[in-house]
């Protein structure tokens, strides 16, 4: 399988990132069903997987939880220092950024890389040349862009 999705993105019918994101799709979903209180292998909190996937639901869950307990888990920190918001820019979910920028996530943040939600967002459109569309990283980072205009 690894083999065909490396030999796919050279063709072209996958980006490389695209063609990596498929063989740990299904790693990531088969811990997060059985270990989903739990820091995943690069430090992920179920809040970031919610948000990579963009599951509205999962992100307002979690939150909500969270307050219940007095904890504020909208800026966790991965072991290469991404947050959620970087997680749902990178991947195009503009309703999981919205919220999570609602619910105070700090778009100033950089992760390992150097760069910012917004940062990660644009460089993930230009990946994909063309694809982004079908990503929302365009969506992503016009909207990110207006609000760091209004602070």
């Amino acid at each position: 399988m690894k083999k065909l999705l490396i030999l796919l993105s050279f063709c072209g019918a996958f980006t490389a990132i695209q063609a990596m994101e498929l063989t740990c799709t299904w790693k990531r979903k088969l811990k997060y069903v059985l270990q989903p209180l739990t820091l995943e292998e690069f430090g992920e909190s179920p809040l970031h997987f919610a948000a990579y996937n963009g599951d509205i639901e999962t992100i307002k869950n979690l939150l909500v939880k969270a307050k219940k307990q007095g904890k504020n888990i909208v800026n966790t920190l991965t072991k290469i220092d991404a947050t959620p918001l970087h997680n749902a820019a990178m991947e195009g979910h503009l309703l999981a950024v919205k919220l999570l920028v609602e619910a105070g996530a700090d778009t100033t943040l950089k992760e390992a890389g150097g760069y910012t939600a917004l940062g990660l967002a644009k460089w993930f459109m230009k990946a994909n040349k063309g694809l982004y569309d079908i990503r929302g990283n365009k969506a992503v980072v016009d909207y990110l862009n207006e609000i760091e205009t209004v602070d």
